[in-house]
């Protein structure tokens, strides 16, 4: 009798190789942890979303409060982060001799490092606490400028001017 239990076990392993049901198996889990955890783009909704202009209104704060001052920002969806001016960081109380922070910057001017300040800036009824560089923007037509990593939730025409104010979405400030 041992013999047999000996001989039925051996033939049922299928010498080192998988089953074709396990291997089948496999492929299918490993395809739905694909289609689960991949990256998925946000679909924004026309009629949801704020239309930014190339231009905007925005309100520009640190984020402890204090001094709020509202300035015309460029929209730049070429730029990462956001940036503002030495002396409007200055206006803001921003302390640049000692920035919490450094990011190697890659522009038409050349790599530089630039500080990294946290602020808040609110956007077309939207509030951003956000980081943004420090730079010298005196001899450029804005003094700050939205990057991309401001811009999620906003859909961007190019063509506009200025399509927002920084309180509401739907009226325009006047430009300065």
């Amino acid at each position: 009798m041992r013999d047999i239990w000996t001989k039925t076990r051996k033939t049922s392993v299928i010498q080192g190789r998988l089953p074709l049901y396990v291997f089948l198996l496999l492929i299918l889990l490993v395809g739905s942890a694909w289609d689960l955890f991949k990256e998925r783009p946000v679909a924004v909704q026309a009629e949801d979303a704020v239309i930014l202009g190339e231009e905007e209104m925005i309100e520009l704060s640190t984020r402890e409060g204090g001094e709020t001052i509202e300035v015309l920002a460029k929209v730049d969806t070429g730029a990462g982060y956001s940036s503002i001016d030495e002396d409007l960081a200055e206006d803001l109380g921003i302390d640049l001799d000692d920035p919490e922070d450094t990011v190697k910057i890659d522009s038409a001017n050349g790599v530089k490092r630039r500080p990294l300040v946290p602020v808040r800036i609110k956007v077309a009824g939207k509030t951003l606490d956000t980081r943004v560089t420090v730079a010298d923007r005196s001899e450029l037509s804005k003094v700050a400028l939205l990057g991309s990593r401001d811009l999620d939730g906003f859909l961007i025409k190019p063509n506009a001017e200025q399509l927002t104010s920084p309180d509401d979405p739907e009226t325009p400030s006047p430009a300065e």
